[in-house]
């Protein structure tokens, strides 16, 4: 690991960025439980598929929520206070969680299991920038990505496994103990170097307003937003249960092939940053926005129906979706060097906001064309419900020309 990165660092702070990356993989497992059990959570709570979409979206409320003042409390306080605190208080949500039968109590938990996961990512970059230097910061960040969303594939088809062999609430408890050990690891074993490799200038305020009256922040934000379907909206829930009932495979098969969509995303991540210095974040965010709708596309007309044929086109979908590191990328590039890390938080917590927005919107559609007091929904309700996210592209596909165009005139002018 050394040698690849050209440094040599202490075992300490290679020990420490593994340990955060553990809490940003385990933090997909909560994310993806209701997707895995939806059947079971909906009898437990006895509530309909668009109070199950509402529930499933208060996540997303508190992850985006967060992202911006987790990302202040890290540059204040000491990093293993704050991500430490947000484990337990994610692990403590996840048990409430499983043991309420009142979908008020549910509401909440899950909305502060989602408060919790916001230190994920943000305390893995954190981490990153005080211990290594800034050009192992974009590689180690990269591999951290990767390594993270391996926890999205083990949250899928492995896990429905064990909660076939153990049950539910086995599983669940399983889980909350794993998170409250990382919570005690990262406690014990975190801590701020004397030395950071940091910007030494400490956020204000007066940094926050500076960046939110950029309006092209706002835009590239609202993209992000548009653009993040795939991830939020088709592989967290609704994605199995279509495989499911349209396509006729088996559950655990379903969950195995979204999984792909994962899997797609970790083996373009790498690629990306590259191709995007050949052609221009801009442009490859475009090609990447119409890559999603053509394999909406595809699945929507049953172009390929086999397991082979559906897992490809899952992975195109999920390597597509690769466009949010040139994002971020994008982003970075338009402010100044103290606004990096709320500027990144602050784009991050739009493309969580889209889960907020897909899941309600696709969970009330799939209800309004029920038949009677069966759960059976049409063919035609499914694409009409996540026909939602191929559209949303489309529309931020045109707001990112509106960006690229005049990001092409400012630099022209110069």
């Amino acid at each position: 690991m050394t040698k690849y990165f050209r440094h040599t660092y202490s075992l300490k702070s290679l020990t420490m960025w593994m340990i955060s990356c553990l809490f940003f993989m385990f933090q997909f497992i909560p994310r993806l439980w209701l997707g895995q059990n939806a059947d079971h959570i909906r009898e437990q709570l006895s509530i309909d598929w668009q109070c199950f979409g509402y529930i499933s979206a208060l996540y997303y409320f508190g992850y985006s929520g967060m992202q911006i003042p987790v990302a202040m409390m890290l540059d204040r306080f000491q990093p293993r206070y704050v991500i430490s605190g947000l484990i337990a208080l994610l692990s403590l949500s996840f048990l409430a969680f499983t043991l309420t039968d009142n979908w008020i109590v549910a509401a909440g938990a899950r909305f502060f299991i989602g408060v919790g996961s916001a230190a994920g990512f943000l305390g893995v970059s954190k981490i990153i920038s005080q211990w290594f230097d800034r050009k192992t910061y974009a590689k180690l960040l990269g591999v951290s990505i990767g390594f993270g969303i391996l926890g999205a594939v083990y949250g899928g088809g492995p896990t429905y496994v064990l909660v076939q062999k153990y049950g539910v609430d086995t599983v669940a408890f399983g889980i909350v103990g794993v998170g409250l050990a990382l919570a005690l690891a990262v406690f014990f074993s975190v801590r701020s170097p004397a030395n950071s490799h940091e910007n030494n200038e400490k956020l204000t305020i007066a940094h926050l307003k500076e960046l939110i009256s950029s309006p092209t922040i706002w835009i590239l934000g609202a993209v992000n937003l548009l653009l993040v379907g795939p991830l939020e909206g088709f592989a967290d829930v609704w994605g199995g249960r279509y495989l499911v009932d349209i396509f006729g495979f088996k559950e655990k098969s379903a969950l195995e092939l979204v999984s792909f969509i994962f899997i797609g995303l970790i083996s373009a991540s790498p690629i990306t940053p590259w191709i995007g210095k050949k052609i221009g974040d801009y442009a490859l965010i475009n090609v990447c926005g119409l890559g999603i709708v053509l394999c909406f596309v595809t699945l929507f007309m049953q172009w390929t129906t086999s397991w082979l044929g559906v897992a490809t086109t899952l992975f195109m979908m999920g390597a597509f979706s690769s466009y949010q590191t040139n994002l971020l990328s994008a982003g970075s590039d338009m402010v100044r060097p103290v606004l990096i890390g709320v500027a990144v938080a602050f784009l991050n917590s739009w493309n969580m906001f889209g889960g907020s927005v897909f899941h309600p919107l696709v969970g009330g559609i799939m209800d309004s064309g029920k038949t009677g007091q069966s759960d059976v929904v049409s063919e035609s309700t499914y694409i009409a419900a996540l026909g939602t996210i191929p559209l949303a592209a489309m529309i931020g596909i045109i707001l990112m020309c509106f960006i690229w165009i005049s990001h092409h005139k400012h630099n022209r002018l110069k």
